[in-house]
């Protein structure tokens, strides 16, 4: 039996299904939380598990019959759950879970002006904290949760990042002990990306900016570079349902003060069908993250045939860029903003499609993941 923990995570549905297919009815999975309810699992059969209800007895219980476990993100540690010595374990990064290991200061994501933001939103915050504890307690309480982590790792066998040239940016910034690479990826184009949509193409001209309410998106300067362009009359489209609501609702007021109603803020979450339909009239797609992020939008809409803007420090903008795919960057849209007044031709869509295929087409995940269970199950 595999047991998979995870947090409530969008992206479990995908893995479970992606996990059974390959070996049926030998997955259970357990979700971490403390809520009476989850938000974003649908269709996964699962128990919950909360903090103050592990023992050494229901431990005990969870690892019964089970030969390997599988961490969906680390982003569990606070609940300390030991894992017996003789399982192997793997771990499917999620992004801002190992970012640390590639970059020792994670502000250097932000861009100057989301940066000031960030500072203004957490001010009231961070003094709260400072009033509980005194600052250099803070601090400490920080370094410990660094070394918890490291000390936590040395436990997992095998390890899944977003995209693979992540690995190498890893183990070029981090000395100490990392698990070993495993190619991998949840969903699939058929089944899950562009499920129901795989005839559709773009059917207007609207501008997609960012895919969450984080400040990684570095919405502001998204939104000022927006402000210098000719989009009269275009829709813009902000995804701000996941993540840190007094952002979102910051970047939702610049956005209609730039823009008026023009300006578009999804906050409620959306199921799947309808969201692709809602993005899915964005010929324009702009992601101006540092780091690796929204992987499953950029394929959608590559998909799609929209034209995707990425800055050219993200990894997937090197990383698609040498597969093949006909992506743009974010410095190319500054220098010739008329770059977002047209779209891609057939041929660039036919080419994204193909590229596309090669890494997430049905056939080619359950290749990887059957590949994945044989690591965890020999």
């Amino acid at each position: 039996m595999i047991l998979h923990i995870a947090t409530d995570e969008k992206w479990i549905d995908l893995a479970y299904s992606q996990f059974e297919n390959v070996s049926p009815n030998n997955n259970k999975v357990v979700i971490l939380t403390e809520k009476n309810s989850v938000e974003y699992i649908k269709k996964t059969p699962f128990k919950t598990l909360r903090q103050d209800q592990i023992t050494k007895q229901v431990l005990n219980e969870l690892f019964e019959n089970v030969s390997a476990v599988v961490l969906h993100s680390i982003d569990i540690l606070n609940f300390k759950i030991s894992i017996p010595n003789q399982l192997k374990v793997l771990w499917i990064g999620f992004g801002f879970d190992y970012y640390d290991f590639i970059y020792k200061d994670t502000n250097r994501l932000l861009l100057p002006k989301t940066s000031h933001l960030k500072k203004k939103l957490i001010k009231f915050n961070f003094k709260t904290k400072i009033k509980k504890m005194a600052a250099i307690n803070w601090l400490i309480e920080k370094l410990k949760g660094r070394e918890l982590k490291l000390d936590y790792i040395k436990n997992i066998d095998y390890f899944v990042p977003v995209i693979n040239d992540e690995y190498k940016l890893i183990k070029n910034n981090h000395s100490g002990y990392f698990p070993e690479f495993i190619d991998w990826n949840y969903g699939t184009l058929e089944d899950d990306l562009v499920r129901g949509f795989e005839s559709k193409t773009i059917d207007a001209n609207n501008i997609l900016i960012g895919n969450s309410a984080t400040f990684t998106n570095n919405h502001i300067e998204s939104l000022d570079l927006l402000s210098h362009c000719n989009i009269k009359g275009r829709k813009i489209i902000c995804p701000l349902s996941y993540g840190n609501e007094s952002y979102g609702d910051e970047i939702a007021n610049v956005g209609r003060g730039l823009f008026g109603s023009d300006f578009q803020p999804l906050k409620e979450f959306m199921e799947i069908d309808d969201y692709i339909k809602t993005i899915s009239s964005c010929s324009i797609v702009i992601l101006n993250h540092v780091r690796q992020q929204a992987v499953g939008n950029i394929i959608t809409m590559l998909y799609l045939g929209a034209k995707v803007f990425l800055r050219e420090e993200n990894p997937l903008y090197t990383n698609y860029k040498n597969e093949g795919a006909k992506i743009f960057s974010i410095s190319e849209m500054i220098k010739d903003p008329n770059l977002i007044n047209s779209n891609l031709s057939y041929n660039d869509i036919e080419q994204n499609r193909i590229f596309l295929r090669k890494l997430y087409s049905r056939i080619v995940i359950k290749q990887k993941t059957e590949i994945l269970i044989q690591k965890l199950l020999n």
